[in-house]
């Protein structure tokens, strides 16, 4: 090989690892909201457990008080 195409292909090398390490170092906009998203799910899943477990309690002491 030529040194003209040896030193393109570390360029190319170069440019390449450092395309790579800044797609995973940035966020994109759509992913930084699609976890704020998925922080008020949680919240709102978390909501929705504690009701569900105190529906439940309160199922349970009428069922004891019935028996």
């Amino acid at each position: 090989m030529s040194w003209r195409c040896r030193v393109f292909s570390k360029w190319v090398s170069v440019i390449i690892v450092f395309v790579i390490i800044a797609a995973l170092a940035i966020p994109l906009p759509g992913e930084a909201a699609t976890y704020s998203d998925l922080q008020k799910k949680n919240e709102q899943l978390e909501q929705q457990k504690k009701a569900t477990q105190q529906q439940l309690s309160e199922v349970k002491s009428k069922t004891q008080d019935a028996f």
